[in-house]
């Protein structure tokens, strides 16, 4: 069989229609040897296959085919969606989570999630590891912070409730130059610090029962370290 002329191909039955004969109420889109083009005209207008005119048809290859001087140079954008913009706004965006937070169960374990600005001391999230199937004895958690959202600038806390342990470890922001805090309570306490940021170049500063052990770095005097004794006082 010869067709001239357009024509239509129906893909389910092989039926071949004249343009003026078709069933077709509207059509999205056509191709032929030149380029891919889509309607972006009103559904309720009868087609019209002047692909030269742009208010109807878009070409999907610009400058190809024998009609490339008609989109020659032309961006072109796809058809407009039929649902309206999909707006979140700025506030809700920032919230992350439907409610502001969002919890994930594992097994002896607990993952928390806070979007930004939710928790009034700069929470990011929270990991909780238990001893338990029951979770029900707590043996580690972590937390992350938004340090710009805090005075002290803390990034990260690290707790064991059971061993009467944490740390905390901070942003180099802090007023302090304070860069990690360790103790175990009753035992030993330790603070360590951003030595460059620090006049007298402190780097660590360790604090025992009676006894307080402080290390430097970048001293002209060449102090390396220093300790301190308490001893109680019987008068």
């Amino acid at each position: 069989l010869s067709h001239t002329g357009a024509f239509f191909v129906e893909t389910s039955t092989g039926v071949i229609y004249p343009v003026d004969e078709s069933p077709y109420n509207q059509l999205y889109c056509v191709w032929n040897d030149d380029n891919y083009w889509v309607n972006v005209n009103d559904e309720s207008e009868k087609n019209h296959f002047d692909l030269e005119n742009r208010e109807r048809w878009v070409a999907i290859f610009p400058g190809v085919g024998s009609n490339s001087s008609a989109t020659a140079g032309i961006i072109c954008a796809p058809p407009c969606s039929w649902v309206n913009i999909f707006e979140i706004p700025k506030d809700k965006f920032q919230r992350r989570y439907p409610s502001g937070t969002r919890s994930i169960s594992l097994d002896r374990a607990k993952i928390e999630l806070f979007g930004s600005g939710v928790d009034i001391q700069g929470l990011q999230a929270r990991v909780i590891f238990y001893e338990d199937v029951e979770k029900t004895i707590l043996h580690e958690c972590t937390e992350i912070f938004e340090p710009n959202r805090r005075m002290d600038y803390m990034t990260r806390r690290v707790r064991a409730p059971e061993k009467m342990e944490f740390e905390e470890f901070f942003s180099l922001k802090n007023r302090f130059a304070i860069k990690a805090v360790a103790e175990n309570a009753g035992v030993q306490r330790g603070v360590t610090f951003y030595s460059k940021t620090r006049a007298d170049g402190l780097r660590q500063r360790v604090e025992e029962l009676g006894l307080f052990t402080e290390s430097f770095e970048h001293r002209s005097d060449s102090l390396s370290r220093r300790q301190n004794f308490l001893a109680s006082s019987t008068g």
